[in-house]
């Protein structure tokens, strides 16, 4: 098998503690400090949508605008959102199933 390393002994006297150990051993691993700062990378906090515009030129002159899609998110984020989630459901059982 090669060189493995050997058996962590640990000192927890229940399953909760070992637990507690295995995360704060996991929190304190390199990977995870070098990614810790990557969620400050995007805001979405203060996220806009954003007014759709076409400026026409010289005979019309003149700016049509409008926020359609905005209100048309608006309506269907909630159902959109579930059938996303069917979706990745459906797609994480076909991953397991053929593995």
């Amino acid at each position: 098998m090669g060189n493995l390393p050997s058996h962590s002994q640990g000192n927890a006297s229940t399953f909760e503690e070992a637990n507690t150990n295995f995360k704060s051993r996991l929190d304190n691993a390199p990977v995870v400090q070098a990614f810790s700062s990557m969620a400050d990378l995007i805001s979405v906090g203060s996220a806009e949508c954003p007014i759709f515009s076409i400026d026409f030129p010289q005979p019309i002159n003149t700016t049509a605008s409008t926020d359609i899609h905005c209100t048309l998110m608006e309506n269907i984020s909630p159902i959109l959102s579930t059938v996303m989630v069917i979706i990745y459901i459906w797609i994480a059982f076909r991953i397991f199933a053929s593995a």
